[in-house]
């Protein structure tokens, strides 16, 4: 297809974002990778400078016209899979008091076990779907407040690092569901924040972006993002989801009962399937174990059960090939990927 329309999908991960260019019949018509740095300035802490994102964002746009066959005027849409846990707190005109405190950053252990003092793992895990962790992204909010108190004071919103990113494109603060479930504030079961959390942790919830769809359209993007890239402006931007779950999306998972087996760098691959995989579910599920944990994809009436299985920083102690790890053959009986030295 050469006359369009195209649309631009960015996957904002921790090592760099990857933007992919595809047709309306989702071919693929070319990529783009845009490498940045992570900063680990203490042991258990990872940090991540938040204008990264956006400027990762905007060049990979930039390259992606130039290999678009019809330019800027025929790119329709655009959206993100995002980095889920991190925590971004910014002041009234919405620039990062400090840096992005992202998924790895572990130093809110102390936090986490005072918030265990008022409400129990097991009560918390019911009302959120997500463990009692220092992993997740509310508790790096209390150890803002609790360890700087200048840039708590300055702080008037708290948001994921796709919200952070979306405000950047458009002008407009969202958060989807499934990274509001990663803040682990959000009721999978009502898809609103829950006041029984926000009580224990003690904050207010007009500090937390709007809740909307992944799927939900805003109409446009910000004049100061269509000067930087090219793009039209009136380039429809979908609110998108996290990482994790644009993953689960993409492998065509949709329908109650589906499964897909996913690796990726804060959790291990899920060996076989069962409710231990990554699957699609009519209603939100819980295990009496506390290993599972439920997040809602970016469809309305869909949620995510997926094995909560943290490898923490192992995963970026080195920086991964954007070109993946192994050349693909195609042949009479479909494609794979070859694994060097083998046959």
């Amino acid at each position: 297809m050469t006359g369009g329309p195209f649309v631009i999908g960015c996957d904002v991960g921790s090592q760099g974002t990857n933007g992919a260019l595809y047709d309306a019949d989702g071919v693929l018509i070319g990529s783009a990778y845009e490498p940045y740095d992570l900063s680990f300035p203490h042991p258990g802490w990872a940090e991540q400078d938040p204008g990264a994102w956006t400027a990762g964002v905007e060049r990979a746009c930039r390259r992606l016209i130039e290999l678009c066959p019809g330019g800027a005027e025929t790119i329709a849409g655009l959206s993100f899979g995002s980095q889920l846990d991190g925590m971004v707190a910014c002041d009234a005109v919405g620039r990062p008091v400090r840096p992005a405190m992202i998924w790895m950053d572990r130093r809110a252990e102390a936090q986490a076990a005072k918030v265990a003092e008022r409400i129990s793992p097991a009560a918390f895990y019911g009302a959120v779907g997500a463990n009692l962790d220092s992993s997740h992204a509310v508790f790096k909010a209390l150890w803002i407040r609790d360890a700087e108190p200048a840039s708590w004071e300055a702080t008037t919103h708290l948001m994921p690092p796709g919200s952070y990113v979306l405000r950047h494109v458009t002008g407009e603060l969202r958060v989807d569901f499934s990274n509001a479930s990663s803040l682990a504030l959000l009721d999978p079961r009502t898809r609103e924040w829950s006041k029984e959390v926000l009580d224990a942790v003690d904050l207010d919830p007009d500090m937390l972006p709007p809740i909307a769809e992944g799927t939900a359209a805003i109409a446009g993007i910000a004049p100061a993002f269509a000067e930087a890239t090219g793009l039209r402006p009136s380039t429809v931007v979908a609110v998108g989801c996290g990482d994790e779950m644009a993953a689960t999306l993409g492998a065509g998972v949709f329908a109650p009962g589906e499964v897909c087996d996913r690796g990726s760098s804060p959790a291990g691959t899920c060996v076989g399937g069962g409710t231990n995989s990554p699957r699609s579910s009519g209603t939100p599920s819980r295990s009496g174990w506390g290993m599972r944990t439920t997040s809602s994809l970016a469809r309305q009436g869909t949620w995510s059960p997926a094995r909560q299985a943290w490898s923490s920083s192992r995963a970026c102690r080195v920086r991964w090939p954007p070109s993946g790890t192994a050349p693909r053959e195609e042949s009479s009986t479909g494609s794979r990927l070859r694994i060097p030295g083998t046959t």
